[in-house]
């Protein structure tokens, strides 16, 4: 939340845009792709790609997440993040980043840490779904979103649905699996 904090005064000066979404709304995907970096304010939400014809959900998206410039060879090139709530967003294009970078360069370091923290974070994802038990896949992935939900000190409700949806499972396949999970971040990620 730091860079959140931060670039608030920014905003009277332009550098940085505020827009709303509402929940279901897409906020960002490869047609929409601007040359731009996005910081979550307020509210959640869903990156997901498409495997084939399947919706296939990557990654929740909490306040404080930095998202954008993904390139064309990364490990996600077809990929849409679509707000589950009523969600509030900073946006920085390239040249305000640029602009900023002669006031404020920390903050701008900052900022492109962020988002190359989230593409390592989304490696880590895409490593732990293609792990070939299932077991090792929920385990992987809980342990990886333990660790954001500890990191910022958040308690992170989810469906079981969304655990079997990014890990390519079914439901009824990831419910049976859950109970031969051994978790040590599961008293901050809580599942329904």
């Amino acid at each position: 939340m730091f860079i959140v904090q931060h670039l608030k005064n920014y905003l009277l000066e332009g550098y940085v845009e505020e827009r709303s979404y509402r929940a279901k709304e897409t906020v960002f995907s490869k047609a929409l792709r601007d040359n731009g970096i996005f910081v979550v304010v307020d509210g959640v939400l869903e990156l997901y790609i498409f495997k084939g014809l399947k919706k296939g959900t990557v990654d929740i998206m909490l306040p404080g997440d930095v998202f954008g410039f993904m390139s064309e060879e990364s490990l996600i090139k077809y990929y849409v993040i679509k707000a589950i709530t009523e969600s509030r967003l900073f946006y920085l294009t390239l040249d305000n980043l640029k602009r900023l970078g002669g006031v404020n360069p920390a903050l701008v370091l900052e900022l492109f840490s962020s988002v190359l923290s989230k593409q390592s974070y989304l490696y880590e994802v895409f490593t732990a779904i293609s792990m070939r038990k299932a077991k090792d896949r929920i385990s992987k992935l809980l342990n990886l979103l333990g660790s954001v939900a500890e990191e910022r000190n958040l308690i992170l409700t989810l469906k079981k649905k969304q655990i079997a949806d990014i890990a390519g499972l079914s439901y009824e396949g990831t419910v049976r699996t859950m109970k031969f999970v051994k978790n040590q971040k599961s008293r901050r990620v809580r599942l329904w």
